[in-house]
């Protein structure tokens, strides 16, 4: 898919190209306002964890916290104050005020996604290709499901 289409900042691994193009083909990309009052924090198996705040009131972004470990190797760091939101509709983005950092927000009918591009300023060195995105269950606010 073009980096055009998925509005992506110049300089944008083709990695995260790739897997945002198939995340938002299957979403509808964002054709759902967006309203959410998120707390997802999780372990998983293998040592990647997370701890995600969001709030979101008619597709605009009033809290935003997130942190996420890759195993012991290291985190990235994500907060709302080193952003200003730039977009509202198909999808929400926020842009990182002094860096090329960009947050992208989108639902579908089973999950609202927060996921990053070019930020691998906000992680430990080494691990950013490894940091996927927070999903959260649009009903609850809770880390929502993987399974399909």
């Amino acid at each position: 898919m073009p980096t055009h289409v998925l509005n992506l900042p110049a300089g944008a691994s083709a990695l995260w190209q790739n897997r945002l193009g198939l995340l938002l083909e299957s979403t509808g990309e964002g054709v759902f306002g967006i309203d959410l009052a998120g707390n997802c924090s999780q372990t998983e198996e293998d040592g990647f964890r997370e701890q995600a705040v969001l709030t979101i009131e008619d597709n605009r972004v009033n809290t935003l916290q997130w942190e996420l470990w890759v195993g012991r190797r290291g985190s990235c760091r994500f907060d709302l104050a080193a952003f200003e939101q730039t977009k509202r509709r198909p999808s929400i983005e926020l842009r990182e005020r002094y860096g090329n950092c960009t947050l992208m927000v989108w639902q579908d009918p089973r999950r609202v996604t927060l996921a990053h591009a070019n930020c691998e300023a906000h992680c430990t060195p080494g691990i950013y290709e490894e940091a996927w995105p927070v999903m959260f269950d649009p009903q609850t606010g809770q880390c929502a499901r993987n399974a399909r």
